[in-house]
């Protein structure tokens, strides 16, 4: 997003000088190109005095009074360094719209192989563009346009183009980033900069314009295919409506706004800049994400997201959400998400609402054992709540899978040996099929139950479970249990505790041993037995 931002203001910098630019052209329309070239210098190296960044034009042409070409435009730093860099400016006007200083117009105008450099001091952070704006709006006379009456100057361009330009982004106040493939937002360089700008307008601190760009990240070799928008920016908002911006394989679309206290706030992006957007079916690609989150590059896997974002990066809510991600799965509801761009401190708040999750789509978010151990759920069908990270959370809510319904309010810590999965609340079991799940078919089939469990595993083999809770029914050995109440420890098919049952044929309360262990069926128990056919 941020990329999105420079990008523009590269074209708004580059329209914006203009206007000092046509005070020196409008001195010297009466002449020859000759004499035009030599009063434009002359005029430069006024402007540049009176400035204080180096101005130089090497060539000035005009044709019919309402054309006119610069040739080899420069504006230096005061410091050293080029700032603007443009080797041919074609601009067409219309003579009166130069001379109401207030009101300045042109119809169309051409930047080829524009460079401009936008650097931030080292000591005082301040843009070396914005400087030079503050200087030509005191050469303008409008150094605090607060103090004036009216919209104040307003400077526009109906139609524009550039042609092969390049834009450089310096923050001299950070260290440039050295991992490879990552785009580092506080130095970068676009290169192939092409542009089409219409109503482009300013407005004291407040610049409009519809723009459509493309270009290339010179580190990353991130492909801008195409950056098309109503584009607004003051000094505390920017706004990308009617936004389709295509890069790489991402597609985001289409509406964005980022409002700030400062300029500054941009090299603090994650935290500072607050962020409403309104993503409309866009397309967000791994490979491109990573060159911005390198902590992606272990999730094998790309998204499809609309929704309405509220917040900053490291914390923001995404409601009436609705992402599809893996070949089958879609989450809808309300979405919080607190720690990006650092995957491995992401704590999520989630409102799942007629959601579906294929199991093998998790393959990416969960380790390989966990994935198989669920695979047997198949397909989910949920709505409920998710509290945590990716390996510790809460979960609350009902889940249809293809093994039968369960509604949870449980805690999981998850881990790559499964054996060490933790698991502790509440579960409900509606005719689930509870041995395919625990591979034990033959003898355990579907159970409907109820009650507190607490344990880690998540295999019969390797299962340790302290349950309490009641069993409607129960299939094992071909027979079909009702009414079982159960309190006790459960561990690689040994129970140890209470258990209880009011079923037709069989009535007792007992306390013990039962040892299914080794295809055997010992029993130890103590209590009353009522009844057994």
């Amino acid at each position: 997003m941020r990329i999105i931002k420079f990008i523009l203001r590269t074209v708004y910098y580059s329209f914006f000088v203009l206007a000092v630019l046509f005070i020196l052209i409008a001195a010297s329309i009466r002449f020859s190109p000759f004499v035009q070239t030599i009063v434009v210098q002359k005029l430069s190296g006024y402007a540049s005095e009176k400035l204080g960044y180096p101005i130089s034009i090497q060539s000035a042409k005009f044709t019919w009074l309402d054309n006119v070409t610069l040739g080899g435009l420069k504006i230096n730093n005061p410091k050293g360094g080029d700032m603007i860099d443009i080797e041919s400016l074609k601009v067409n006007f219309k003579l009166e719209s130069l001379q109401d200083s207030t009101n300045l117009k042109l119809d169309n105008v051409v930047l080829t192989r524009p460079k401009i450099v936008l650097e931030l001091d080292e000591i005082t952070g301040k843009q070396n563009i914005d400087e030079f704006i503050s200087q030509i709006n005191k050469l303008l006379g409008s150094s605090n346009p607060k103090k004036q009456k009216g919209r104040g100057q307003i400077f526009s361009i109906e139609k524009a183009q550039i042609i092969d330009g390049i834009f450089v982004y310096k923050d001299n106040q950070t260290k440039p980033r050295t991992e490879p493939n990552r785009f580092d937002e506080t130095h970068f360089t676009i290169n192939n900069l092409n542009a089409q700008v219409e109503k482009f307008q300013a407005i004291r601190d407040t610049i409009s314009l519809f723009a459509d760009i493309n270009g290339v990240d010179q580190k990353t070799g991130l492909n801008i295919k195409r950056l098309k928008t109503d584009f607004l920016i003051c000094n505390k908002s920017m706004v990308f409506n009617k936004l389709y911006a295509h890069f790489g394989n991402t597609i985001i679309r289409d509406y964005l706004r980022f409002d700030f206290n400062s300029q500054k706030d941009m090299s603090d992006f994650y935290s500072k800049v607050h962020i409403k957007a309104n993503f409309d079916s866009s397309y967000f690609a791994k490979n491109d994400l990573i060159k911005f989150i390198p902590d992606l590059k272990k999730y094998d896997d790309n998204w499809n997201i609309t929704g309405q974002m509220n917040g900053t990066v490291d914390h923001f809510v995404l409601d009436k959400a609705k992402v599809n991600f893996g070949k089958n799965s879609r989450l809808k509801g309300k979405f919080e998400l607190v720690g990006l761009p650092d995957i491995d401190k992401l704590f999520m708040k989630l409102n799942f609402i007629n959601s579906n999750i294929q199991i093998t789509d998790l393959k990416s978010y969960l380790d390989a054992g966990t994935v198989n151990s669920l695979g047997k759920l198949g397909h989910i069908a949920l709505n409920g709540d998710f509290e945590g990270s990716t390996n510790k959370f809460k979960t609350r809510g009902t889940f249809e899978t293809n093994l039968g319904k369960a509604t949870t309010d449980l805690s999981m810590i998850l881990n790559k040996n499964t054996s060490l999965t933790e698991y502790s609340g509440f579960l409900e079991l509606n005719d689930f099929k509870i041995g395919e799940l625990l591979g034990e078919e033959k003898q355990l089939k579907n159970i409907t139950m109820s009650g507190n469990i607490k344990g880690n595993g998540l295999s019969a083999k390797e299962a340790v479970l302290d349950v309490n809770g009641s069993i409607k029914n129960i299939d094992f050995n071909g027979y079909q249990y009702r009414n079982l109440n159960v309190q006790g420890k459960l561990q690689k098919q040994l129970f140890e505790g209470n258990l209880s049952i009011k079923d037709s044929n069989l009535v007792f309360a007992m306390k013990g041993i039962v040892d299914l262990r080794n295809n055997k069926e010992n029993f130890n128990l103590t209590g009353d037995l009522a009844k057994a056919n």
